[in-house]
């Protein structure tokens, strides 16, 4: 219930848990909310991390060998630098939303990984799973997969790809 006293509502970043935004979107967030505060540093990646500021997932490979990357945000790794507990919004919500990108990362690796077990035809074979039977595979609610897909594009050996394509 909103407070009449306080009309201004802090804005939604996670619906269930998971971020719902594509990882460019996700990358300057944190970057926003880095501005101004020095308790959120980043740490840069290793060259062998997938990171993007396009692609929420990476495809590669062939037959048994595909191997699927999600990707982090391209500003790295975001570290807090303090452990303020305070009221402070803007505190709360840099801490949820570093809570939140690791819950994001889990979720899609967890459903694409799925997908990529269910069709021996992973990556070329579009629709070729139903969301209901992903979602039992994965354990989670058909609406948690059908979120965590939308929105997000996946790189394959044929190009980019929206992750909602691979199910019906």
């Amino acid at each position: 219930m909103m407070n009449s006293q306080n009309p201004q509502r802090p804005r939604m970043l996670m619906v269930m848990n998971t971020v719902t935004m594509p990882v460019g979107e996700l990358t300057r967030e944190l970057e926003r909310l880095a501005v101004g505060t020095s308790r959120l540093s980043f740490v840069q990646y290793s060259s062998d991390v997938f990171a993007s500021n396009e692609y929420d997932v990476r495809i590669s490979g062939t037959g048994a060998d595909v191997t699927v990357d999600v990707a982090e945000p391209a500003c790295g790794q975001p570290v807090l630098t303090s452990n303020h507990d305070g009221g402070d919004s803007q505190w709360q919500e840099v801490k949820w939303l570093i809570q939140a990108i690791d819950y994001r990362r889990n979720l899609l690796a967890s459903c694409m990984n799925a997908l990529r077990t269910h069709h021996p035809e992973f990556p070329v074979a579009r629709h070729s799973v139903r969301l209901p039977t992903l979602a039992d595979e994965c354990d989670l609610h058909v609406t948690i997969v059908a979120k965590t897909l939308d929105n997000k594009i996946c790189l394959t050996p044929n190009g980019p790809v929206s992750c909602r394509d691979f199910v019906r």
